[in-house]
């Protein structure tokens, strides 16, 4: 079941050193060599913009997913009975955790681009859908699950939910929504009155971990990419 899991927690402890020590002045300081072995890792032809964003990306997720899984708060033991009473596959809140993450790293490299032509340069017009595309991979290659539509409605979903600024909400409804679901083929469950405790319970470690972990894991991925101007590439 943790098979999945296992890989989001790894690019994770990296990365949670890599977040510790970032606003370090000498960015020659942080602990890179382990994200480094990663980047040059993997799929080969594929820019390491793209890959840095990907390892991002599952790190971020894997993040919320400790909390989940291995946090012994009262809170997020609470979740995990409501999840482990109906064997809910943990496998499924994981692949949903990784498209929520990333949506929202595509929301902060668009207000970033925007905002700033020599951002768009460095980071690139294509390193976040591409990166989304890897991210869909690794989920259909430990899941064995098709998740190209389903990924797209999530994706809906998440948009919507930024216009009427309830991302937290939308996350939590689908992981609330989740409840049983064995496989990403399972369709998640129809809504209904939510068990007032434990939806609270799912909405505030949403809330703890919006509030802060996926801004912290952007600027973790820009510093890496304009800290080390020698490894990535720059569109012209």
């Amino acid at each position: 079941m943790f098979g999945f899991w296992g890989q989001t927690r790894c690019v994770a402890a990296t990365f949670f050193v890599i977040f510790r020590n970032w606003p370090k002045e000498n960015l020659s300081e942080i602990p890179l060599h382990a994200a480094n072995d990663m980047l040059v890792s993997g799929p080969k032809g594929v820019d390491l913009r793209v890959k840095l964003m990907y390892l991002i990306i599952l790190a971020a997720a894997g993040n919320f997913m400790h909390g989940v899984i291995e946090n012994e708060d009262s809170l997020y033991k609470d979740i995990r009975l409501y999840f482990r009473d109906t064997e809910t596959n943990f496998e499924v809140l994981t692949a949903e955790a990784i498209v929520w993450t990333a949506f929202l790293m595509f929301q902060h490299l668009m207000a970033d681009q925007r905002k700033d032509f020599e951002i768009l340069r460095k980071t690139g017009g294509s390193t976040m859908p591409l990166a989304y595309e890897l991210c869909r991979d690794t989920i259909e290659k430990h899941t064995g699950v098709n998740y190209n539509a389903v990924s797209k409605e999530r994706w809906h979903i998440y948009s919507e939910a930024f216009k009427d600024h309830t991302l937290v909400e939308a996350f939590a409804s689908v992981l609330f929504r989740s409840r049983g679901r064995r496989s990403l083929a399972e369709p998640l469950k129809p809504a209904f009155p939510p068990l007032e405790l434990i939806w609270a319970n799912i909405n505030i470690t949403v809330v703890i971990f919006y509030s802060s972990i996926p801004t912290a894991y952007y600027e973790t991925f820009k510093k890496m990419l304009l800290g080390r101007p020698n490894l990535f590439e720059t569109d012209d």
